[in-house]
């Protein structure tokens, strides 16, 4: 069910991103909803860029509305490689766990450090 999304960043800038979950014209509740983010250099790795998650910040659902927004510091942005990743962003209802988007995680370099 998850859509596929590339996401693009500059290493040293703050990126935040936000979208609405919605079958067709519904919103979905997520209300009281976890979810996780997670970034890594390819698929299969072991290590992780990050993992941004309603427990630690870096990610708040908007339960009423089915919005979801990630905000990764320019400080966390800074400490990555220049190079194309992936990730997957999943949410937790507590009962079913819904992969929403998945896709290529992209970090440029930055001109200006």
């Amino acid at each position: 069910m998850s859509g596929t999304y590339n996401i693009s960043a500059r290493q040293g800038n703050t990126l935040n991103f936000r979208f609405t979950i919605q079958t067709d014209e519904t919103l979905w509740n997520i209300t009281n909803w976890t979810g996780v983010m997670t970034a890594r250099p390819f698929l299969g790795a072991t290590s992780t860029w990050f993992t941004a998650t309603t427990e630690n910040g870096l990610m708040v659902l908007d339960g009423p509305a089915g919005e979801v927004s990630v905000t990764l510091s320019a400080d966390l942005l800074a400490g990555l490689p220049a190079q194309r990743g992936v990730y997957d962003l999943n949410l937790d209802s507590g009962d079913e766990v819904y992969g929403i988007l998945e896709g290529r995680f992209t970090v440029e370099q930055a001109v200006t450090e």
